[in-house]
C-alpha cells in the first residue's frame, strides 16, 4: 500500500484517508504530482477550492462511477436483471480502440442516453 505524509504537517496519510488525522485537514491524490495534498480548512470554509484542480486520469477507477450511475438509472427503469443490465449498456456503447471487446477499451464508452433511449424514454 502507499504511504504519503500531509504536506502541512509530516503525518503518514494513506492513499484512502480524506483527513489528516493529526492537523485535521482535508486531503486528496494529486494525480499529476502523485502526492496527497491538503485543503487550508479556511479556504474551504468560505467556499475557495483553489488548492486544487481537475484532471484527466484514465481507468477502471474512473470508468466505475459512471458504469454504476448507468447500472442503477437502468434498474430504476425495470431493467432488473444483472445480465439484462450489462447486455443494454454492451449493446449501446460506443465501440473503441480495435473492433468488438478489447483489453485497451473493454466494450467501448457507455452512451447512457442511448441505453436509456432504448428503453422509450424521451430524453434529449
Amino acid at each position: 500500500m502507499k504511504v504519503f505524509h500531509c504536506d502541512h504537517c509530516g503525518n503518514l496519510l494513506f492513499f484512502e484517508n480524506t483527513v489528516c488525522l493529526a492537523c485535521d485537514r482535508r486531503v486528496a491524490f494529486l494525480p499529476d504530482l502523485r502526492v496527497m495534498g491538503s485543503l487550508d480548512p479556511d479556504s474551504a470554509e468560505r467556499g475557495i477550492f483553489d488548492d486544487f484542480g481537475y484532471f484527466f486520469v484514465t481507468g477502471t477507477s474512473q470508468a466505475t462511477p459512471h458504469v454504476a450511475a448507468l447500472a442503477a438509472l437502468l434498474y430504476q427503469q425495470g431493467i432488473t436483471n444483472p445480465t439484462a443490465i450489462k447486455a443494454a449498456m454492451e449493446q449501446t456503447a460506443e465501440d473503441l480502440g480495435a473492433s468488438g471487446r478489447d483489453d485497451t477499451f473493454g466494450n467501448g464508452l457507455i452512451r447512457p442516453s442511448l441505453a436509456l433511449k432504448g428503453l422509450g424514454l424521451n430524453l434529449k
